[in-house]
């Protein structure tokens, strides 16, 4: 990913980004150079080779919403298998 991509991803998402998406970033991004994390504000830095500087924070994902969905599918599933 290249840092206009990640610019791009940035604004498009208002610089708040899941942890797929940051750990995606720094996975496939040849141009960055440093990655800093300030606990104090609780957002993170990228900057890359180019002199491109973004703050952004990751967004803590909510697992209950997760859990629902995969206990209605075993629901459903074991509904199915019943008939």
């Amino acid at each position: 990913m290249f840092t206009w991509e990640i610019k791009n991803l940035m604004e498009l998402k208002n610089y708040l980004i899941t942890a797929q998406e940051y750990l995606t970033i720094c996975k496939t991004s040849p141009q960055i150079r440093e990655v800093k994390y300030d606990p104090y504000q609780d957002n993170f830095m990228i900057d890359t080779e180019d002199n491109y500087k973004v703050y952004f924070k990751v967004r803590k994902e909510n697992n209950k919403w997760k859990k629902i969905l995969k206990y209605k599918l075993l629901l459903m599933i074991w509904m199915l298998m019943k008939k």
